[in-house]
């Protein structure tokens, strides 16, 4: 089945958040709703992914790299069109930054990590829209639960709070890059009233950089 082919004006959208916020779900509707391709993050792809939840220490590192690169190799080809995408290559660190904290990646590997990311970032395109699924992580947590992922039985509460926290600040820097809708997730919400009701609107209104607070409605 082909991509719906995106207008020329239409704007690069990235929907942001934690683990199990629902960004996938949402992007999956979005795309519909919006008729932009959409770009998935290639979770399943990652060969390090399994080992980094047994042993974070030893292939946080790789994983990251792996996750930068297919990021990139993605965002190029996502060069002058408008379509929906699931994660920002700037939230990666995020990431990064929580292992480098928690001594799970030591400090070498970070500075290589953030040299790398520096270089790469340069060569791509910020989003026009960054849609921030803010979840308390509780609620991240109880929906990672439930969705009974194997390589995620290892993740903790606690990781999801340091992850949030970091959220929080890329959110405030995304912000002197593009729009940033900053969502009440906690309660999924319809993806159509959100894009036609919000986000399409502020957009035209005004594209420049901003963060707009959203409290969606339950469907």
């Amino acid at each position: 089945m082909s991509e719906p082919a995106a207008p020329s004006d239409a704007p690069l959208v990235a929907v942001s958040g934690n683990i199990a916020a629902g960004k996938s779900t949402l992007c999956a509707e979005l795309a519909e709703v919006a008729r932009l391709p959409l770009f998935s993050e290639n979770v399943s792809d990652n060969p390090y992914l399994d080992d980094f939840y047994e042993d974070q220490e030893q292939f946080s590192f790789r994983t990251q790299v792996f996750f930068l690169s297919s990021r990139v190799k993605q965002l190029r080809r996502l060069s002058g069109i408008g379509a929906i995408q699931d994660r920002t290559l700037r939230e990666d660190t995020v990431f990064a930054d929580v292992h480098r904290d928690e001594g799970t990646m030591s400090e070498r590997d970070h500075r290589t990590y953030r040299d790398l990311f520096e270089v790469l970032v340069e060569t791509t395109r910020d989003p026009d829209v960054v849609i921030y699924l803010n979840v308390d992580p509780q609620v991240n947590f109880a929906r990672m639960r439930r969705r009974g992922r194997a390589c995620e039985e290892k993740v903790t509460l606690r990781y999801l709070q340091q992850l949030h926290a970091k959220y929080e600040n890329f959110a405030d820097d995304m912000a002197k890059r593009a729009v940033v809708f900053d969502v009440d997730w906690n309660t999924f919400s319809s993806a159509e009233e959100l894009w036609n009701g919000t986000i399409l609107k502020e957009y035209k209104a005004d594209p420049r950089p901003r963060k707009i607070k959203v409290c969606v409605r339950s469907p």
